[in-house]
C-alpha cells in the first residue's frame, strides 16, 4: 500500500474516534453532579486557598486543548506532602476532567497537561494533603469556542 492512502487512512480512523469519544454516552452534567463530586473529595473539609498554584489561559480560542499547570507546596520538612489533586469543570458534560495522586517519593507535586471544556466556566482544583488538609485554586476561563460539543 502506498504511503499516502495509509495516512488518510490513519487519520479518518482518529476522526472517527474523536467523534465518537466525543458523542456517546453524554448524559450532560449537573451542578448535582459537580457538587456530589466535591463533596466526595473534600470529605467534610474546607479547602483553603494557600499553598496551591493553577495556571491556565484567561481566554481560549480552541476548547479542546486548553494548557494548564498545577503546582502544590509541600512542608519545608516534607512530612506534609501533597496525596491527591482533582481537576473540575462544572460545565463540562463529565465534571471530573482529571485526577492525579502523588507518593513523598516524587519530590513535588506539579502537573502540566492539557485539558477540554465544553464553554466559558470556572476550572476548580482540589488538592488533599497527607495531614488530611485540603487545599483549592479555582479560575475563570473564557472559551470562543466549545471542545466538548
Amino acid at each position: 500500500m502506498d504511503q499516502a492512502f495509509i495516512r488518510r487512512r490513519r487519520l479518518l480512523l482518529a476522526a472517527v474516534a474523536a467523534w465518537a469519544g466525543g458523542h456517546v454516552g453524554w448524559a450532560g452534567a449537573t451542578g448535582q453532579q459537580a457538587s456530589a463530586l466535591l463533596a466526595e473529595f473534600l470529605e467534610g473539609q474546607t479547602a483553603t486557598e494557600q499553598g496551591i498554584e493553577l495556571e491556565l489561559p484567561e481566554v481560549v480560542d480552541n476548547a479542546t486543548s486548553v494548557p494548564v499547570k498545577i503546582k502544590v507546596d509541600w512542608s519545608a520538612d516534607g512530612t506534609v506532602f501533597c496525596e491527591e489533586v482533582l481537576v473540575v469543570a462544572e460545565a463540562n458534560p463529565y465534571p471530573t476532567v482529571c485526577r492525579f495522586r502523588f507518593t513523598p517519593l516524587m519530590g513535588r507535586t506539579e502537573v502540566e497537561t492539557r485539558i477540554r471544556l465544553s464553554e466559558s466556566q470556572q476550572v476548580l482544583v482540589l488538592a488533599r494533603m497527607s495531614d488530611g488538609s485540603m487545599r483549592q485554586a479555582q479560575q475563570d476561563i473564557m472559551v470562543v469556542l466549545g471542545g466538548c460539543s
